[in-house]
């Protein structure tokens, strides 16, 4: 009954998007990542070890507290509902495709019920108190050290993003604003990796000046959708009308027009992460390419040189158009 309403907007949402596109991960693929926890990982590649340990700490917990109860006899408890909650999110895991309409990263979310399914049953009274501890105490030093990782982690790219920030003094209050992350991602480390992991923090970075002084930020991915409370106007979407479609608006690089109306519309455009390497690509070449004939930088970013602002030539614009 509680999940009832879940599943009723579920299937309307299934019905009304089933004929848009949608993608599946291999099965080798998926069981993989379910056995790593890889829906843990996010900022950092050292979170791959961790993942690795919350699975096998919570799958050897299982069998642990399931032979300590032998014991008690096989019977099943109200708690062993959580068990069986866990069985069919990973059902759900396996069956349902990873993107769906507008909806991405599917089973990473399923995933992650599964396993917090799984810890709600070993702290439900499933089993003895003494073996219940076990789990915690090993669960719980893991969290530590993630923690540790991900602070670390975060005060790194916390100092990259005060410098995107401090942007809003050059922007000033009520701009329209195009931002094109080059890399989203952020810069590479000694060793080559970028700066996040899994997610992508200078995506949508943007939206902390929006945030602050207003306006508009022509890549909201939000109003891109059928499903959010803001949404661009039929026929006025910049992400369609800039890019064809959020995935190559949101590429890496991304694949953008910039001699569109929208884009020339922007009072500023955000640049971030225009390396060689990013520019040296088709999609990057032509970025640099329109960038010089249509816009003029105004703003290069300190100490990092990573966040270029351009406003476009609006003389050569309107003879353009």
């Amino acid at each position: 009954l509680a999940a009832a309403p879940a599943l009723a907007l579920t299937v309307a949402w299934v019905l009304r998007h089933r004929g848009q596109a949608s993608g599946r991960i291999p099965l080798a693929e998926l069981a993989a990542k379910l056995a790593a926890g890889y829906t843990l990982v996010s900022i950092d590649r050292r979170e791959l070890f961790l993942g690795v340990a919350v699975t096998l700490t919570l799958f050897v917990g299982v069998v642990h507290l399931l032979l300590a109860r032998a014991t008690r006899g096989p019977r099943l408890r109200p708690y062993d509902g959580w068990l069986l909650a866990a069985l069919a999110f990973v059902a759900l895991y396996f069956g349902v495709p990873d993107v769906v309409a507008a909806g991405a990263h599917v089973s990473d979310r399923f995933a992650l019920l599964a396993l917090s399914a799984v810890a709600l049953w070993v702290g439900s009274g499933a089993a003895p108190l003494r073996s219940r501890r076990r789990v915690a105490v090993a669960l719980a030093a893991i969290a530590v050290v993630a923690l540790g990782v991900r602070f670390q982690k975060q005060r790194v790219l916390s100092r990259y993003l005060a410098e995107y920030v401090a942007a809003a003094d050059v922007v000033g209050d009520g701009r329209v604003l195009l931002p094109i992350a080059v890399s989203p991602a952020g810069p590479r480390d000694a060793s080559g990796w970028r700066l996040g992991y899994r997610v992508k923090p200078f995506l949508h970075a943007t939206g902390w000046i929006v945030a602050e002084r207003g306006g508009v930020d022509l890549k909201n991915s939000q109003a891109n959708t059928d499903h959010c409370p803001v949404r661009f106007p039929p026929g006025h979407n910049p992400i369609l009308n800039i890019a064809g479609s959020l995935g190559r608006m949101e590429g890496m690089p991304p694949c953008v027009d910039l001699g569109t109306q929208d884009a020339e519309a922007a009072d500023y455009l955000l640049v971030y992460g225009a390396t060689r390497e990013e520019l040296d690509t088709p999609c990057g070449a032509a970025l640099s390419a329109e960038l010089a004939r249509g816009f003029e930088p105004v703003y290069l970013s300190s100490p990092t040189g990573l966040l270029e602002i351009w406003r476009p030539r609006r003389g050569e614009t309107t003879a353009r158009r």
